[in-house]
């Protein structure tokens, strides 16, 4: 006799199955994921760094700034970001153990203020940049999870959807197209619940890899910035003083 559990299991095959293919695993979307953005299988082996250049602007393209972001594997991040003049610097770093913020007034004279980052916003800032360094990949199980949570339309394509969920209380949710699994858009929820989405209109390939070079970026279903990557640097040369706190 076949159990009830065994039934509805079946019927749930069968309604998944009737009108097309069943949803791949999380697994599988990854590692198609991951084919589609390299383009040979061991070309992230060997990326143990990235520095980026990001000019942004709002949604009528007025500009907002300039930010150089520089990750070292496996755990260091330091943003640098600009106003449009220039005038202000600000430095959010973290080696994974400690981290601090530094705003710069660049005019003569100007004053420097340097604060230290909370614990807890240090490890989400280790697990963002294992993330970002990760090329799609599932955290390992004592840092976190990957699950496949369906399947959606975005920028009309059909998406499957892949939310990484990590102990520190990052998460991300990642829409790979269902066709050419790249990259469609990258979720993340708000401290006030509000969800960010980065919504990629372009790529571009950097010795081997596929980068984001445009993204347009939505809170809710309000468009509010836009970021263009003009420059991606793999394995730059960084010394890791540059994410040592400046002051003792």
């Amino acid at each position: 006799m076949v159990s009830l559990r065994s039934i509805s299991t079946l019927l749930a095959l069968l309604a998944s199955t009737a009108f097309g293919q069943a949803n791949p695993t999380a697994p599988e979307v990854i590692a198609k994921a991951r084919s589609a953005a390299l383009k040979e299988s061991n070309s992230a082996d060997s990326v143990k760094g990235l520095r980026m250049e990001i000019r942004l602007a709002d949604a009528d393209k007025k500009p907002l700034g300039f930010t150089i972001l520089e990750l070292v594997a496996p755990q260091s991040r330091r943003q640098v970001d600009y106003t449009p003049d220039f005038y202000t610097e600000s430095i959010t770093a973290s080696n994974g153990l400690e981290g601090w913020i530094s705003r710069h007034d660049l005019r003569p004279g100007g004053r420097v203020e340097n604060n230290i980052i909370q614990f807890q916003q240090v490890a989400r800032m280790r697990h963002i940049t294992i993330s970002d360094l990760s090329f799609f990949s599932a955290p390992d199980a004592k840092e976190g999870s990957a699950s496949l949570t369906g399947t959606a339309e975005i920028d009309g394509k059909k998406v499957y959807s892949i939310e990484y969920k990590f102990k520190s209380g990052y998460n991300v949710t990642r829409h790979f197209d269902a066709k050419s699994y790249e990259l469609v858009a990258t979720d993340q929820t708000m401290p006030d619940g509000k969800v960010q989405r980065q919504l990629v209109k372009e790529l571009f390939w950097v010795e081997g890899l596929s980068f984001t070079k445009r993204e347009e970026i939505y809170i809710g279903d309000k468009k509010v910035a836009e970021a263009t990557y003009e420059k991606v640097t793999i394995n730059p040369a960084v010394s890791e003083s540059s994410f040592a706190f400046p002051v003792r």
